[in-house]
């Protein structure tokens, strides 16, 4: 009889496993904010990603670690804001109407919006994932927006002003825009971009020395 010889495992690049880790973790985020993460089954994760149950387990452990990861892709993005702040020469005043902006658009159009949905809606049930979100996303992204109004007070731009507490008032009615994007339906004459625009332009207003 002759040998069976097992054959070699096809070998997965690094650009194959982060592209099929991100389509895996774009299907889960959208079931898990359509159908509720307990409903939304690892099978119906593998059909909406196109691809097989099995796969799924080559890079996630189980439905936990996959929420886990959607949040975790949200870090990269809230680390490079910050390195684009600290850089930052000159006027503020545009640098914080630019990221209000970008941030309210970011909200409405792509993932991160539905990313705060989820976590709205689950944190309670995820402890855990709660903190992990407010310890590298949350106070992070409001450390930003504090660090260019302190920027802006310093060099006189902005008037004197509790700077932790309007860092905190500039992201809010942001992130609720994410969240009506993903859970609620938009009505006549509501335009999310505009209400970001708006908000920009009144927010930097109001602390122009």
């Amino acid at each position: 009889m002759s040998e069976i010889v097992s054959l070699p495992k096809a070998a997965i690049t690094e650009k194959d496993r982060s592209d099929r880790s991100a389509q895996i973790r774009r299907a889960a985020l959208k079931l898990f904010n359509e159908k509720g993460f307990s409903s939304t089954r690892l099978e119906d994760v593998a059909e909406e990603a196109g691809v097989s149950k099995g796969t799924i387990y080559l890079y996630f452990e189980n439905k936990e670690d996959l929420f886990f990861a959607i949040i975790r892709g949200v870090v990269p993005e809230v680390r490079n804001k910050q390195r684009e702040v600290a850089e930052h020469e000159g006027s503020v005043a545009p640098l914080l109407k630019s990221l209000i902006i970008e941030l309210g658009y970011k909200m409405v159009h792509t993932e991160l919006g539905a990313c705060v949905k989820l976590v709205a809606a689950e944190g309670r049930n995820f402890p855990e994932i709660a903190e992990y979100h407010k310890t590298h996303i949350a106070l992070p992204g409001i450390t930003t927006f504090k660090t260019i109004i302190d920027k802006g007070i310093a060099a006189k731009e902005f008037r004197p002003c509790d700077s932790e507490a309007l860092a905190s008032l500039v992201i809010l009615p942001l992130l609720m825009s994410g969240i009506w994007k993903n859970a609620l339906p938009t009505f006549s004459g509501m335009d999310l971009n505009k209400v970001a625009a708006m908000h920009a332009e009144h927010f930097v207003n109001g602390l122009l020395a």
